[in-house]
């Protein structure tokens, strides 16, 4: 009986491709008096969708329950007239939304976000939503509009400097254009052979140094197998192998949502003899 373990990493690095044609409108009415700190409208590749509070794991910052979708985005963010709460500015647009039908997906309020550090910098990428937890609203929200999914993201805080702040994003799900990228992409393989986390975190590290705007799928595989026993055993050093590569790619500022890691077995062997483990490396 002859056995081979694999374990798959996905790194995922996406590049902006040309502007649709599609139309953006902003559906969604202005805060009264407000300041437009910002506008902008643009297609995104991996635009991330949060469905759950964050949190810190591993020193990843990361939700329980998220998506990542290429589409177009309408971003406007506001700077609220003096006096006004966070609340009442996300009241306001919640209201909207409500009248428009809209599905809620998940919605905090508070602490119970998390850090608003976390929203600022993970998620938004905009310093001036990082603020008070406790003055901080969350919402995100689904719709159907003649065929088009379109997700709704509320996000209102207050800073220290006491002035208040409200974010509004319009996202335009486009998985048409997905399907038809995947189509045409034409897949480079390539094998190396390793023995150590430090041989295999170097190889998997030159590529996505390299791979820009790539996609790469990383198998790492041992040695064909002849018995249970090193099966169990091969099980159990890839395991630790997925573990302190995982490891290795957070703390190299990689972020989590980037790749996922499996185990799978049954896999073709490389061209040449593997005296334990290999890494076969497919950019997309």
């Amino acid at each position: 009986m002859r056995h081979c373990l694999l374990l798959v990493l996905t790194l995922i690095n996406f590049h902006a491709f040309a502007a649709s044609a599609m139309p953006l409108k902003n559906i969604i009415q202005p805060y009264p008096n407000a300041t437009i700190e910002k506008q902008q409208k643009e297609r995104k590749i991996n635009y991330r969708l949060v469905s759950s509070s964050l949190k810190k794991v591993n020193n990843v910052i990361k939700a329980d329950t998220e998506s990542w979708e290429n589409g177009l985005l309408l971003r406007t963010l506001y700077r609220l007239p003096e006096g006004h709460s966070s609340f009442s500015a996300f009241d306001f647009f919640i209201q909207q939304l409500n009248a428009r039908k809209v599905k809620p997906v998940f919605q905090c309020v508070r602490f119970s976000c998390g850090e608003s550090s976390y929203w600022a910098n993970e998620v938004f990428n905009e310093s001036q939503l990082f603020g008070l937890n406790k003055e901080q609203n969350y919402y995100i929200g689904e719709s159907d509009e003649n065929g088009q999914t379109i997700y709704y993201i509320v996000y209102t805080i207050k800073r220290g400097n006491h002035r208040v702040y409200a974010l509004i994003d319009q996202f335009y799900v486009d998985k048409a254009e997905i399907l038809a990228s995947a189509k045409i992409s034409h897949p480079e393989i390539q094998d190396h052979a390793f023995d150590t986390l430090t041989e295999l975190y170097r190889i998997v590290k030159d590529k996505w140094d390299k791979a820009e705007h790539q996609q790469l799928i990383i198998y790492l595989g041992s040695k064909p197998l002849d018995s249970f026993s090193e099966y169990d055993r091969m099980t159990e050093t890839l395991n630790e192998y997925k573990k302190a590569l995982d490891a290795s790619l957070s703390s190299d500022y990689i972020n989590e949502r980037f790749y996922r890691i499996y185990v799978i077995q049954d896999v073709q062997q490389p061209s040449f003899a593997v005296k334990n483990y290999f890494v076969r490396i497919t950019v997309l």
